[in-house]
């Protein structure tokens, strides 16, 4: 039963994922204007605010996803992310998507 759990826990984290770029996606269409990506050397987002990230795997490999900021500086002088497997390089916020009229 453990493991039908963990894996229904682990299915709604990427449905959650899915959906939080969904949004995102949706609400830069429909913006007047788009963000710009944030260097991390240059500003943070507010704590626990999901934003979509640009970052390094261990492996040198690339990606975007979204993430949040847990803390201000770790232990090891580094912004703390929810997912700390990535090296965040830059930031941006979700759009909200617009409402039509």
């Amino acid at each position: 039963m453990a493991a039908a759990d963990a894996y229904v826990e682990e299915s709604e984290e990427i449905y959650n994922i899915v959906e939080a770029i969904t949004d995102f996606c949706a609400g830069w269409r429909a913006a007047d204007s788009h963000p710009q990506w944030i260097p991390v050397e240059e500003m943070l987002p507010k704590f626990d605010e999901q934003v979509l990230v640009y970052g390094l795997c261990p492996n040198g490999c690339r990606l975007f996803y979204v993430d949040c900021l847990i803390q201000d500086i770790n232990d090891n002088g580094y912004p703390k992310w929810d997912d700390d497997t990535i090296i965040p390089t830059h930031w941006m916020p979700i759009v909200p998507p617009r409402n039509e009229v």
